[in-house]
């Protein structure tokens, strides 16, 4: 079992910061619950329940071991067909 998967603590998901410099009312952090391992390299989690939480776009997707986190990688939330 690679060490990394075995150490992970929680997952997140980060919406893009804007750059300005002023407060950004779109930034949002979502913990997402670990939901079971079923191979040695996988992690499934439960993703936000609806628009509401996490709205449709991209967001930085983090494994995080306590308060460390993974480098992060882009994933695309898509609105329900």
């Amino acid at each position: 079992v690679p060490q990394s998967l075995l150490n992970v603590t929680g997952v997140t998901l980060v919406a893009p910061a804007a750059s300005t410099h002023g407060y950004d009312g779109n930034q949002r952090v979502i913990f997402c619950a670990i939901t079971s391992r079923p191979e040695a390299n996988q992690v499934r989690i439960r993703m936000p329940p609806n628009a509401n939480v996490a709205p449709p776009q991209m967001y930085m997707l983090f494994l995080l071991n306590g308060k460390t986190n993974s480098r992060a990688v882009w994933i695309s939330l898509r609105a329900p067909a």
